[in-house]
């Protein structure tokens, strides 16, 4: 049965796959106010570092520190330092 399936999943995620290419496409950035998108990111970026469901994995795994500066600097790297 699973055979079977295996053409029309690849159906369905192909649709998907172009649904969202077309709204990529169509996407538009909104120049009302530039610093909207960077302001949206760094709340993300922010959130993460401190809420990130992987740090406690990676803390067992690693420790604290680690995985608190691999978060901070390597996921979720602050835009200023980057810039």
């Amino acid at each position: 049965a699973g055979a079977a399936l295996q053409p029309v999943a690849a159906a369905a995620v192909r649709r998907v796959v172009d649904a969202f290419a077309a709204l990529a496409t169509e996407a538009r950035a909104d120049a009302s106010d530039p610093c909207a998108a960077d302001d949206a990111r760094r709340r993300y970026l922010e959130r993460h570092r401190e809420e990130d469901n992987g740090l406690a994995l990676l803390a067992r795994i690693f420790g604290n520190e680690w995985a608190r500066a691999y978060i901070r600097d390597v996921l979720f790297p602050d835009l200023a330092v980057r810039s």
